[in-house]
């Protein structure tokens, strides 16, 4: 009697471990691409609650509120005037940074004071109901954005918008 393989079984053998490791392997290029994704989500909506909160609280302590947005109510600047620490009034801004290439990594940022506040920010919108308050909106660069809203009383600020 003969003992061992033939051909035949070795070949099916070592196509059923190859069709085995294949899966194996696109299954764990799934989860890692799915953990990157998370991840990336992850932090573009850490970015767009640090933009949130940095806005709200600007405005919360600033005297006058300053509002200049396109058309569709996208930030163009928001311009506060608050006291510095040395007691003086001083006038803060934030804009989109919106002047760079479209390629370019530097495209979606929050700027404050002309230093980066928060990236990966796609879009700010501002809305003021007259006396009462200011509807945020920040929007990030991910894909599908993450939308975060918010709301701040400037009943007792002065407020103008353009």
């Amino acid at each position: 009697m003969n003992k061992g393989f033939t051909l035949l079984e070795a070949v099916i053998a070592i196509a059923l471990w190859m069709v085995l490791a294949l899966g194996l392997f696109f299954l764990w290029q799934n989860i890692a691409a799915g953990s990157f994704r998370l991840t990336e989500r992850q932090s573009a909506f850490e970015n767009a609650r640090i933009a949130m909160d940095g806005i709200l609280t600007n405005v919360q302590l600033a005297k006058e509120v300053n509002i200049l947005t396109f058309s569709n109510n996208s930030l163009r600047v928001l311009t506060l005037t608050q006291l510095n620490p040395d007691g003086i009034l001083q006038p803060y801004a934030f804009r989109i940074n919106r002047h760079v290439a479209e390629n370019s990594p530097n495209r979606h940022r929050l700027i404050f004071n002309n230093v980066e506040f928060a990236s990966g920010i796609r879009m700010v919108y501002i809305t003021h109901t007259e006396g009462s308050h200011l509807d945020i909106v920040v929007e990030t660069a991910c894909d599908p954005p993450l939308v975060l809203r918010g709301s701040v009383d400037v009943r007792y600020k002065k407020v103008t918008s353009g």
